[in-house]
């Protein structure tokens, strides 16, 4: 029972840097981060394995389940608060229909060849090619992404 204890301890202190997470946005704390998270989940399991097979053992799996599902809810609010989406209300486009991939789609067209899809999508963006993207400022051309579907009006 002891060692169920404390690996159960070891599974929630691996949920810790997840919560910083929304903080430290850098690749090289993410990888490890969610690592350590994948480990802990893994010590959940083994901690509610090695817990006895009676009804005090039951309820402590129920409360480690409980605590885990509420740390994860925790943290996802968290995440949710502090997500930053550059992308969101950009005058120069959202991804994948913005002006910061214009070179990449046409890398996709030449290599691909020809593509309704790719070819309306750089169609969308030709008028932003001369003005390279700024931050912070508005672009002299409409929007891109304000697509215009070639449908018939639905019948009321």
């Amino acid at each position: 029972m002891a060692t169920a204890f404390w690996v159960a301890m070891a599974a929630l202190g691996c949920a810790v840097p997840t919560f910083f997470q929304p903080f430290v946005q850098r690749r090289w704390y993410k990888i490890p981060a969610r690592f350590v998270l994948g480990v802990g989940f893994g010590l959940v399991v083994g901690a509610a394995w090695l817990v006895p097979n009676t009804l005090v053992g039951w309820a402590i799996r129920a409360a480690l389940v409980a605590t885990t599902l509420g740390l994860g809810t925790a943290a996802l609010r968290l995440r949710a608060k502090r997500l930053d989406d550059p992308c969101k209300n950009c005058p120069w486009g959202a991804f994948p229909v913005c002006a910061h991939n214009l070179p990449a789609l046409r890398r996709i067209r030449e290599q691909q060849g020809p593509d309704p899809f790719v070819d309306s999508l750089i169609a969308e963006l030709e008028p932003l090619a001369p003005y390279p993207p700024r931050l912070g400022e508005i672009p002299p051309v409409p929007r891109p992404g304000q697509f215009q579907f070639h449908a018939p009006p639905p019948n009321p």
